[in-house]
C-alpha cells in the first residue's frame, strides 16, 4: 500500500490550467456524482521527463496523476475536480 504526503493545501477546481506549485504528483478527485469529467495534462516548456495526456474521470473516482514539474493539470467546471499537491512513498 503507498502513502502519500501533502504538499499544499486543496485546489477548489481544476477549470483553470495550474502546475500546482511545480508537483510531480496530484491527487484529484471528481466531485460529481455520475458525470465523468476529462482531466488534461500539458507540457509546458519543460527539459524535465513530462506525461502529457488526457484522462476521464468517473463521477466519485479518485486518481494521482504523475506530472512534470512544468506540466499543468486542467479539467472541468468550477468545483467538479479538486487536487492537492502530493508526494507519493512506498
Amino acid at each position: 500500500m503507498s502513502t502519500i504526503a501533502l504538499l499544499g493545501t486543496s485546489y477548489a477546481t481544476l477549470q483553470t490550467a495550474s502546475n500546482m506549485g511545480n508537483a510531480s504528483a496530484v491527487h484529484v478527485h471528481n466531485t460529481t456524482a455520475s458525470t465523468a469529467i476529462i482531466l488534461t495534462v500539458a507540457s509546458v516548456g519543460s527539459t524535465e521527463p513530462t506525461f502529457p495526456g488526457t484522462i476521464s474521470l468517473a463521477g466519485g473516482q479518485t486518481v494521482i496523476i504523475k506530472k512534470g514539474p512544468t506540466d499543468t493539470i486542467a479539467g472541468g467546471t468550477a468545483g467538479q475536480l479538486k487536487a492537492t499537491a502530493v508526494m507519493v512513498g512506498g
